[in-house]
């Protein structure tokens, strides 16, 4: 029989803001240690894939592992891979940036380690068949995905001992199929069941196996240092590898498709890894999902029934949670407004791409087990880099303000954005006349880039824990299976918010109404104006912009309804550094009622405690954790140290208040946690409105550096 040849990548990956210390901690408790092993085993030979975000950390401060990384593929031990520069979600990205950040990328790893890159590591293994042409146009000759994919065209497991061709518009690319299987053995099962696998697809000439995976189980994900380690899984992997030498073969994926011809062509679904489809799916959708798995394993017919099981679109996230798709379409202008200086100012289209591309990086995007949608550092990173190349963009294209209607988010409604060189506002009309991003453009900050509270899939495993099973002696769980809870009391955040905590939301409450109901989404709106469609025109004078919403709608007091009518007014200065909002309400008849506005700040870091509240005086009004009520104020202010910028609610009324934060509960590869997300502050009026009458206030968010 043919020997099998293995073909090995790891995918080593740090996300774009990620704390130095977590860098370091990996690079200590994976990336180094693996190398050095690996160096050990030179009969092993693998492919390795680092993304831009951790090589140029690596690059500036572990130069001691580029040089041994550097040392390995010149002796033809390790084969580098490819990808998007920092590492991107190639089907969230304009053609243009697609090519862009996989070039530039393989020309940083051909100065770096003087070598070819002929491969593609595909980010998240998010494959569309529209990818191909990008992806061959830029120089790819071959990437990895799973086997899921291919099992979802109809392929079966013994039809995956080989690679494969697949096309568009003539362009081709080669595809090779990573096992779930060993996905889940290595390095959680006894080395040689890796073996067993192996042995058993030794039927065909040349067979081709594949192992791809993330780096960070082989040391960084919780145990596995110890197991990999400490207890030496790794040193009796490769031993147990080589002691099969005579019938195991370690080639690149370059060499193998130099030295075999491809089993045949396949088209392939859109798809993912299994879990990721599943964790796109909506929230009550994925718990169903997991259910029919759990039913169908009952009853033995789940490895039958699971290549027709399929989840979700990896774009779904989109739509599953709105702030993604709002850092989405920032992302799209400033891509737009970055290829269009390409020409006039070459060296400035060169700084504002860098920026760009790093505000691509996909974790921020979406969230499962990884993703780091739900971490505001990460969130807050992706737009720093974002605002950056805008404020690039718009100084070499001399657009110094900017007032404009489009459909920003794409959702067939338009959006206003308002922009002039201190200040970004988008607000939207049909989602009660939002501010939905609040750029404060020198400091490169979204004060609105926070994440509201929604029902996940795996909140039930807080309130009603799975039984756990026991490891037996050094065997580690796989974080797919590990339930821990990171902190006591989670079950206690598990509320819901039923719209999105954003700027200047509008609501008509009554007496019964308090602090905590608001702060956990159990009051009674008596308005159709949180999340209702208002008109809009947007207008230019010599002072600015000025945005003018008006609602007719109805406020309900003891089942009676009133019709209400509230115009609402943004207006963003050409050159100031605050944005007014002014209300002027009026009703049809006597109406008894509070009106309170809502809006949000969120803040680059995850500890509310470095923040805190100031009263107009400059007293502490205490910190960001809290809750609070005080009563006739005309301003509240937080001094967000870590940016050197004061940001200050005033408004033309006193008004009473009420501030509380927002957390949120996510898992992550180390079980649940509650994360920090935002402050709310509420500034209330009570009206007593006669018929036709209208009442009036002005709200203002001002910026200052201190």
């Amino acid at each position: 029989m043919s020997k099998v040849n293995f073909l090995v990548a790891l995918h080593n990956h740090q996300p774009v803001g990620n704390f130095d210390a977590v860098f370091e901690q990996t690079c200590e408790e994976a990336y180094k240690p693996f190398l050095d092993e690996l160096q050990r085993h030179p009969a092993i030979r693998i492919t390795l894939h680092y993304s831009g975000s951790l090589l140029e950390w690596m690059e500036h401060s572990r130069p001691d592992i580029i040089e041994q990384l550097r040392g390995l593929v010149q002796a033809g031990q390790v084969e580098i891979m490819g990808g998007g520069y920092y590492e991107p979600i190639l089907t969230m990205l304009p053609e243009s940036d697609k090519i862009g950040q996989i070039k530039s990328y393989a020309e940083h790893l051909r100065e770096l380690f003087r070598t070819t890159v002929r491969g593609y590591w595909l980010t998240e293994r998010v494959w569309e068949q529209g990818l191909t042409r990008p992806l061959a146009d830029a120089g790819v000759e071959y990437t990895i995905v799973d086997d899921t994919h291919f099992k979802y065209a109809g392929l079966k497991e013994d039809q995956l001992n080989g690679y494969y061709i697949t096309e568009d518009e003539g362009r081709v690319v080669r595809l090779f199929a990573g096992s779930e299987r060993l996905r889940y053995v290595v390095p959680f099962d006894d080395p040689w069941k890796t073996t067993q696998y192996l042995g058993g697809i030794n039927t065909t000439e040349n067979p081709i196996a594949v192992y791809a995976d993330d780096g960070e189980k082989f040391g960084v994900w919780p145990e596995t240092h110890k197991h990999v380690y400490t207890n030496g899984w790794l040193r009796r992997f490769f031993e147990e590898l080589e002691r099969n030498l005579h019938w195991i073969n370690f080639i690149t994926f370059s060499e193998a498709i130099d030295r075999f011809e491809p089993k045949a062509k396949v088209y392939l679904p859109d798809a993912s890894y299994r879990e990721m489809t599943e964790w796109s799916l909506p929230a009550p959708v994925l718990a169903e999902c997991e259910q029919t798995a759990q039913e169908l394993k009952s009853s033995g017919l789940y490895e039958r029934a699971k290549p027709y099981m399929r989840g979700g679109f990896w774009r779904n996230f989109k739509v599953k949670y709105p702030e993604s798709n709002i850092m989405y379409s920032k992302m799209m202008r400033v891509s737009k407004k970055v290829g269009e200086i390409e020409q006039k100012d070459p060296e400035a289209f060169d700084r504002a791409r860098t920026e760009l591309y790093r505000g691509q990086c996909n974790c921020s995007y979406w969230h499962g087990v990884f993703g780091g949608l739900y971490l505001p550092h990460l969130r807050h990173a992706v737009y720093e880099h974002l605002i950056q190349a805008e404020t690039i963009a718009d100084q070499a294209g001399g657009r110094q303000f900017e007032a404009t209607e489009y459909d920003f988010d794409t959702d067939g409604r338009p959006e206003a954005y308002l922009c002039n060189d201190k200040l970004t506002a988008v607000i939207k009309p049909d989602r009660g006349g939002h501010l939905v991003e609040f750029d404060v453009r020198r400091k490169n900050t979204n004060l609105l880039g926070g994440l509201s509270r929604r029902f996940e899939a795996y909140h039930q495993n807080i309130t009603n824990p799975p039984p756990q099973t026991e490891t037996e002696g050094d065997e580690v769980k796989s974080i797919h299976h590990i339930v821990a809870l990171k902190e006591k009391g989670l079950e206690k955040l598990l509320q819901y918010d039923w719209y999105l905590r954003e700027g200047f939301v509008d609501h008509f409450l009554l007496n019964d109404a308090d602090l905590e109901q608001l702060m956990n989404c159990e009051f009674t709106e008596r308005g159709d104006f949180v999340v209702g469609t208002y008109e809009h025109v947007l207008s230019q004078n010599g002072y600015g912009a000025h945005l003018e919403l008006r609602r007719n709608g109805t406020v309900w007091t003891d089942s009676v309804a009133h019709p209400v009518t509230v115009k609402k007014t943004y207006e963003l200065a050409r050159d100031q550094a605050d944005l007014k909002c002014s209300y002027e309400i009026t009703s049809d008849a006597p109406l008894d009622v509070i009106f309170a506005v809502e809006s949000s700040l969120a803040f680059p870091g995850t500890d509310p405690k470095l923040w805190n509240y100031r009263f107009k005086n400059g007293d502490n009004a205490g910190n960001l954790e809290g809750r609070y009520s005080f009563d006739q104020r005309d301003e509240i202010g937080v001094a967000d140290r870590l940016k050197g910028t004061d940001i200050a609610l005033r408004y033309s009324r006193p008004a009473d208040l009420w501030l509380f934060p927002i957390r949120t509960v996510s898992q992550s590869e180390c079980g649940f946690e509650g994360v920090f997300q935002s402050s709310v502050i509420v500034a209330r009026w009570p009206l007593h409105l006669e018929p036709r009458r209208p009442w009036q206030v002005c709200a203002t968010k001002a910026i200052a550096d201190i």
